[in-house]
């Protein structure tokens, strides 16, 4: 992996800052507090979106003194495995993007993550165990203890799934599938069909004797058939006696209704005649109705022509001299010509007074009564018809409801007469059998229902029992299948034991790293000699080191003082990345000086200046440091703080 640029915006101490990184050894120099720190931060931060580095939420670490709108983030351009990339971390807004060959975007935080790993290969794993190196972890693994600096190195060495395979072993030999015992009880279970085996035959034995006492097919039908016919003779016999009881019901039945019909007829002969005699009248009283209704309105007539004479000879016109007043002037008006005028007037008025009277009064004479019947007289004929017709009609309907009971007491009184005649043909037509010969047909069909009834108890105990047989028998073969897969999985669980004694962290794993620790301790050692160390190690048993100092006996690497655990720990640091991490590309070393007295400090100089040409144009190795002594021995020196 190798890292271009990175940008910081708001972010930290930084406004807006862009830094270039080349290939080869990487100074980022100085004092502390001048932000070092977060640039190292950040750009773990952005490769693995874990902000856990910093201090507080995330938040806190978007620059004070920016504006509350602005935008706090940081972004990384670089390369892995030939694939080129932009990925930037939002603070603010809280977002994300990625860009992958210049073309493809992505912005959901599952898609960034899976296309990192996927498209570009960068697992947070490699970032976290040969990228980035703090001051702590570099020299930690001298005063683990031997369990501790086992999984360190299974994470070094890349397994660490060891550990994962040996507790899913453990897991899969406590299952209780692999712990079940299996009660072999299959002698018993083949004694059960053995017997069940033999009740079966027996009772298929009692079957075949039931089945040859029944009838055969042929005989069945043959007794069938003589109980049919002389059980159909004796219906027929009794529905005749029943048909001839009948016609005598139906036929008195018959007559009774004719003569109740004949009643009825003679009832309703007789309505008809007074109806008949009422209706002739009937005219001749509605004539009178009408006259009667003729003269009531004359003399209502009558009545309002007195009312309005009275009321005309109360207008009638009278003749007034006296002198009037001019209703446009307003001045009296008197002479001879008034008086002529109002005369003439006067003498038109009463003309027509007198004539409307005269018409009036010859309405007011009234008419002469009608000579017929009375109106009381009128309504009685009327009512009298009225009910006259009321009476034909029920009758004429009880009449039809006799004539109907006629006939229906008629076709019931035939249809018997039909179905007696049909029984009498039908008895003819019928052989005729003996009582001996139906009792013996009567007494094998109960005998044959009998062994039907046997039979079927006994085929279903055949049935029962040869359930139970199947199940025992499905039971057995259950057994051995079990009992086989017991076999198969004892056989598996001491594979599987020998499989978890293999990955269990003192035998395979901890050989594997054995060998790599012994594998470059040799360059271990190459990378203390460039630091005039005074000691030599050797790969202990232990997954530590053994310290030689000349003329000493050998002793444990823990023993050493600050500044020697520093300058082994780098130098293993180094060993181990150039072995494991080559993939990587890179490196970060976070003040690998501390600790260090001014005499390791120039060994490391020299060390680091062995290292730039190894590195150079292949690698990038970032050493963040306060110490500006070593400025020239980087390949670029990025100066913070100035």
């Amino acid at each position: 992996m190798r890292i271009n640029t990175v940008r910081l915006k708001n972010f930290g101490p930084y406004e807006d800052e862009t830094f270039n990184l080349n290939h080869g050894l990487i100074g980022v120099v100085g004092p502390n507090g001048c932000g070092k720190s977060t640039l190292v931060n950040g750009i773990y931060a952005c490769l693995t979106n874990d902000f856990s580095r910093f201090h507080g939420v995330k938040s806190d670490i978007i620059r004070d003194t920016a504006p509350a709108d602005a935008a706090s983030f940081v972004e990384v351009n670089g390369e892995h495995q030939s694939v080129e990339f932009v990925l930037r971390r939002n603070l603010r807004p809280n977002s994300a993007k990625l860009i992958i060959a210049g073309e493809r975007e992505y912005k959901k935080a599952v898609d960034i993550e899976e296309r990192l790993v996927k498209d570009i290969g960068l697992h947070k794993r490699l970032i976290d165990t040969y990228v980035f190196v703090n001051q702590w972890s570099m020299f930690e693994f001298l005063s683990q203890t031997d369990s501790k600096r086992a999984e360190s190195f299974r994470y070094l060495c890349g397994t660490e799934k060891s550990a994962d395979i040996h507790d899913a072993c453990t897991k899969f030999m406590a299952s209780s599938e692999l712990n079940v015992e299996i009660v072999d009880n299959s002698d018993t279970l083949v004694t059960n069909i053995a017997t069940l085996a033999e009740e079966i035959a027996e009772e298929e034995g009692k079957l075949k004797g039931l089945q040859d006492r029944q009838l055969s097919e042929k005989s069945y039908k043959g007794a069938s058939a003589v109980v049919q016919n002389h059980e159909r003779r004796m219906s027929l016999v009794k529905k005749i006696a029943d048909s001839e009881a009948n016609i005598e019901i139906f036929e008195s039945d018959w007559f009774k209704r004719e003569e109740e019909r004949v009643v009825s007829d003679k009832a309703m002969s007789a309505a008809c005649l007074r109806t008949s005699q009422t209706l002739k009248s009937v005219g001749a009283a509605k004539a009178s109705k009408e006259l009667w209704n003729a003269y009531n309105a004359a003399v209502a007539e009558c009545v309002a022509g007195v009312h309005r004479l009275d009321t005309h000879e109360s207008k009638k016109p009278v003749l007034d001299l006296s002198p009037k007043v001019c209703p446009t002037c307003l001045q009296e008006v008197k002479g001879e010509h008034l008086e002529a005028a109002l005369r003439k007037d006067f003498e038109e008025k009463l003309a027509s007074y007198e004539k409307t009277h005269l018409i009036l009064a010859e309405r007011c004479t009234p008419p002469e009564a009608p000579s017929c019947p009375s109106e009381e007289e009128l309504d009685m004929m009327l009512d009298t018809a009225s009910y006259d017709e009321r009476v034909l009609k029920e009758c004429e309907a009880d009449y039809k409801e006799k004539m109907n009971a006629v006939s229906s007491a008629y076709s019931r009184w035939e249809l018997e007469r039909e179905a007696e005649a049909a029984a009498h043909v039908e008895l003819e037509q019928l052989p005729s059998t003996t009582g001996d010969l139906y009792d013996r047909a009567v007494a094998r069909l109960e005998e044959h229902v009998q062994l039907a009834t046997e039979v079927s108890g006994v085929e279903g105990r055949i049935s029962a029992k040869q359930e139970a047989l199947s199940g025992y028998q499905t039971l057995l073969d259950e057994l051995r299948e079990k009992m086989e897969r017991h076999k198969t999985m004892g056989a598996l669980r001491e594979v599987v034991s020998d499989v978890r004694d293999v990955f269990h962290w003192q035998n395979l794993p901890k050989k594997v790293a054995q060998a790599n620790l012994m594998g470059i301790t040799g360059e271990i050692n190459e990378a203390l000699e460039i630091f005039g160390s005074p000691f030599w190690v050797e790969a202990d048993v232990n997954l530590s080191f053994k310290v030689h100092f000349p003329n000493s006996p050998p002793r444990s690497a823990g023993s050493l003082s600050g500044g020697q655990k520093a300058v082994l720990a780098i130098c293993f640091r180094i060993a181990v990345n150039r072995l494991f991490g080559a993939d990587a590309g890179m490196m970060f070393l976070d003040e690998p000086t501390a600790g260090l007295d001014n005499d390791n400090i120039a060994y490391f100089q020299e060390a680091l200046c062995a290292l730039a040409i190894k590195v150079r144009d292949k690698q990038q190795l970032v050493i963040i440091t306060h110490a500006v002594e070593l400025r020239g021995t980087f390949d670029q020196v990025i100066e913070m703080g100035v």
